[in-house]
């Protein structure tokens, strides 16, 4: 069956607190047959986005990141072997490539905001899903943490990988902890699991947004 998998833009201007809202929205359709060409199909959605925008700039790149803990969420489970380590490289690759010169001209504040931003939309699908696999979780984890990691490396102003490391420790403890409980048939111990993660990462994309407030972070010091 077709599913309707990307959001590029996730009422970006809204959640930064930037003026006004981009009213469109771009939305891709894929087979689960097609899945190894999402790489050149997010790059054909992202420039369909910015012919509509006029613009392509960073933290709408990030937010589009988010929304891929989304994609893997969704996607069948037959397609999981499709999403193999070759796989995920092109994907980030391709990303990279076309973000990266309007990324690092981002200001630091909106690019820790976009950050945040990635973090919540993972926190919310681990919270309100606790049926979702072991592994497809882990999917999403890993790739929304190498993407908003190695898209904000590009910055060069803020070392983010601790805390990135921090959530991928909590998220990973809970997904065992989830698989346990719901192997032991504690449906109530399974959902105060996934409830625990789902605050505690979004404890952590708290910490990201207030950090919006830095504009001359250590690392940038001359």
């Amino acid at each position: 069956p077709r599913c309707r998998f990307l959001r590029l833009l996730l009422d970006v201007a809204d959640n930064l607190g930037a003026a006004g809202t981009l009213g469109s929205e771009v939305w891709v359709r894929v087979d689960a047959v097609d899945l190894a060409n999402l790489p050149i199909l997010l790059s054909q959605a992202m420039e369909s986005l910015a012919r509509e925008t006029d613009k392509l700039d960073g933290h709408s790149v990030l937010a589009s990141c988010a929304s891929i803990a989304d994609v893997l969420n969704n996607m069948p489970t037959e397609a999981d072997v499709l999403l193999s380590r070759t796989f995920r490289r092109n994907l980030r690759d391709t990303l990279l490539q076309d973000v990266e010169l309007a990324v690092t001209s981002v200001m630091f504040p909106l690019t820790v905001g976009a950050t945040a931003h990635a973090l919540s939309t993972l926190s919310n699908i681990v919270e309100r899903d606790i049926d979702v696999s072991q592994a497809g979780v882990e999917k999403a984890l890993d790739l929304v943490v190498l993407l908003v990691g190695e898209v904000i490396s590009r910055v060069r102003r803020f070392d983010v990988i601790p805390i990135l490391d921090e959530i991928k420790r909590h998220a990973r403890s809970a997904i065992s902890g989830i698989s346990a409980a719901n192997a032991n048939n504690a449906g109530e111990d399974a959902s105060r699991r996934a409830s625990d993660i789902g605050q505690k990462l979004a404890a952590l994309s708290q910490r990201m947004h207030d950090l919006r407030s830095i504009q001359n972070p250590p690392s940038a010091a001359r």
